[in-house]
């Protein structure tokens, strides 16, 4: 049986996609020459126009590297891109009957 985290999840069932998701965000973040912050803000943004975003940042070199992302608009290939690496998983319940 697996161990449990901190949080909850097992490595093998968080891990592995939370360091896909990063590995993503950091690519079209150097494919557009912004920070992988700016670039999760921005989509996050682009998400929905009802979203208003918080921003905690304790430093200030944070939270002008965050403010970066007020103006930023992501190609649509990278909003694809980012979706389609944070669809969930449904497993073999929804999958297992087609139409």
């Amino acid at each position: 049986m697996p161990q449990l985290g901190s949080r909850g999840y097992s490595g093998s069932q968080r891990g592995d996609g939370v360091s896909g998701i990063a590995t993503v965000v950091q690519d079209v973040a150097g494919g557009i020459g912004a920070t992988p912050a700016q670039v999760a803000i921005a989509w996050t943004k682009a998400r929905s126009p009802a979203t208003h975003l918080i921003i905690g940042a304790r430093r200030l070199d944070r939270l002008l590297d965050n403010l970066g992302a007020a103006d930023l608009e992501l190609p649509a290939e990278a909003l694809s891109r980012l979706d389609t690496a944070t669809e969930p998983d449904l497993g073999f319940s929804a999958t297992f009957i087609h139409a």
